[in-house]
C-alpha cells in the first residue's frame, strides 16, 4: 500500500507525528495501514504496517510518502469480509488527508529452479505459413 498522507486537526491546522513511534497507544504515532478480516475461521486475520519509508521527521505542512506491506494469511480468503484501513492508529482528534492511494498485490514466488528451461520452449513456426498470424511474434523490442 502506498499513499501520500497529511495530518490536520479538526480546524484544518497541520499536525506532526513521530515516524519512529510504533506504539499504537501513543499520541505521537503516525498513521499505519491495517488489514482486518471478519467472521474468519481463526482470529489471526489481522495485520498492521507502519511506514516502511524512513522519513526522519514528519512534514506537518506537506504530504508525506507512505509505504506499507500487509500479509494476507492463508485463512483470510475464508473470512466473510475483509477491510484495508489506511490511517489506522491515528489520534481521534486528528483528521487524515489521503492522496494517491495505490494497493498492489504481490504474490509470493518460489525460488528459481537450479537449471534454466530449454530455449525456445515451443517449436518455431515454419515460414511462410498458409494464413496470416493474428498477433505477430516480436523477438526484439527496441525502445
Amino acid at each position: 500500500v502506498t499513499a501520500m498522507l497529511k495530518i490536520v486537526d479538526s480546524n484544518g491546522n497541520p499536525k506532526a507525528c513521530d515516524p519512529a513511534e510504533t506504539d499504537p497507544s501513543s499520541n505521537k504515532v503516525c498513521p499505519a495501514v491495517g488489514l482486518k478480516g471478519f467472521d474468519c475461521p481463526d482470529s489471526s486475520a489481522f495485520d498492521r504496517s507502519f511506514n516502511e519509508i524512513d522519513l526522519g521527521t514528519w512534514d506537518a505542512n506537506g504530504f508525506n510518502r507512505f509505504q506499507g506491506t500487509l500479509t494476507i494469511k492463508k485463512t483470510t480468503p475464508e473470512c466473510s469480509r475483509a477491510y484495508i484501513m489506511v490511517g489506522r492508529d491515528l489520534r481521534t482528534d486528528w483528521d487524515l488527508i489521503i492522496d494517491d492511494v495505490e494497493i498492489t498485490f504481490m504474490e509470493d514466488t518460489s525460488a528459481p529452479s537450479d537449471a534454466p528451461s530449454a530455449s525456445p520452449t515451443f517449436p518455431p513456426t515454419i515460414s511462410p505459413t498458409n494464413k496470416p498470424t493474428a498477433f505477430p511474434t516480436v523477438s526484439n523490442v527496441i525502445e
